[in-house]
């Protein structure tokens, strides 16, 4: 929803946008038994679908990707796109 509200708002879409909506994709296809309702669904989902397994590899590739692209961005114009590996560790998420 909070997504969904920054692009349908007024105000235009900045780094800082994109860089909270991919921290909480990471958080959200976190697959957790003890995580919140989605993502204990989502958990169940991979232990029993072999489809829900490629496609949570898929999207971990993605979330990786996104992260050297934003280190690499960072390092040549000094503006960093994306979550920080601290953000990462701190949320569990395995991306």
């Amino acid at each position: 929803m909070r997504i969904d509200e920054t692009l349908t708002g007024d105000a235009p879409v900045m780094p800082a946008d994109a860089d909270t909506a991919v921290t909480l994709a990471q958080k959200m296809f976190t697959p957790t038994a003890q995580g919140d309702g989605f993502q204990q669904k989502y958990f169940d989902a991979i232990q029993s679908d072999p489809n829900v397994v490629m496609e949570h590899g898929e999207l971990a590739r993605l979330f990786v990707l996104d992260n050297l692209q934003a280190r690499t961005r960072g390092n040549r114009d000094g503006v960093r796109l994306g979550s920080s590996r601290s953000e990462t560790q701190r949320s569990s998420a395995p991306f």
